[in-house]
């Protein structure tokens, strides 16, 4: 059983990294209007140093499509048992802090999540955001994985199997698809 954190890559659209995006992903007429003018919507947080100093983790969707590959191929009775192993790139957890710099997103500070929550419901049922309200409480609080039994699954496959590290799968979200994959078909 895989249990994956935020899934992140080029071809990945989930409201967290729209998030960090800014994209007006919602469905309605001026969601439409301001994605044709290249608009971006700011990140929400609530005051508080602590909701910029929370740590996530990404795991590149590349890496866990090579995760899958593996466990089918293992010839080992181990990849026949039930194994729940936790699934994050390699590497440090990034900041919420430092995903909005690299991302160069806009940050707008709610005076709490109550507040949060309206915003980000205002923005839902006007069509405006495709980010729900029940997401405040992935957005305001540290989720961090344990990947130690994916790193004695893999042995020294890991970093053959994980190629990528939780900034470099991240970063890999902001780059048009269609580089991506050429860049992907150049490493092969």
């Amino acid at each position: 059983m895989l249990r994956p954190h935020i899934f992140a890559g080029a071809s990945v659209q989930n409201y967290l990294m729209g998030a960090f995006h800014g994209t007006p992903n919602g469905r309605g007429r001026i969601a439409a209007r301001w994605r044709d003018q290249g608009k971006r919507l700011p990140c929400i947080l609530p005051y508080g140093k602590r909701y910029l100093s929370n740590r996530i983790q990404f795991v590149h969707v590349d890496d866990m499509a090579r995760l899958i590959a593996y466990i089918i191929r293992k010839p080992e009775p181990e990849s026949q048992r039930l194994t729940v192993l936790n699934v994050a790139g390699r590497g440090e957890p990034l900041t919420f802090a430092r995903c909005m710099e690299m991302a160069r997103a806009g940050l707008v500070r709610a005076p709490g999540k109550w507040a949060m929550r309206w915003v980000l419901k205002f923005g839902w049922k006007s069509g405006i955001s495709a980010i729900p309200p029940e997401a405040v409480p992935y957005m305001t609080g540290e989720y961090i994985m344990n990947t130690d039994r994916l790193r004695k699954f893999l042995g020294t496959d890991y970093e053959k199997v994980m190629r990528y590290t939780i900034t470099e799968a991240f970063t890999s979200s902001f780059v048009p698809e269609e580089q991506a994959v050429a860049q992907t078909s150049a490493a092969v």
